[in-house]
């Protein structure tokens, strides 16, 4: 069966164990390096709730 993240980055530098196929320790690898900057940015909002109007 082929994951989500096989056909990118299998056989790359992120495939720690070179057999072509993406693992849970290698995606969680990913998530850690190159994904946590996509993740951060899309949890932040625009408005912060708890920013008190000035007016």
């Amino acid at each position: 069966m082929e994951g989500p993240f096989d056909k990118l980055y299998g056989n790359t530098v992120f495939d720690l164990n070179h057999d072509g196929k993406i693992d849970a320790a290698e995606t969680a690898f990913l998530y850690d390096t190159i994904l946590s900057d996509v993740i951060s940015d899309s949890n932040e909002s625009a408005f912060d709730e708890d920013e008190e109007d000035e007016f």
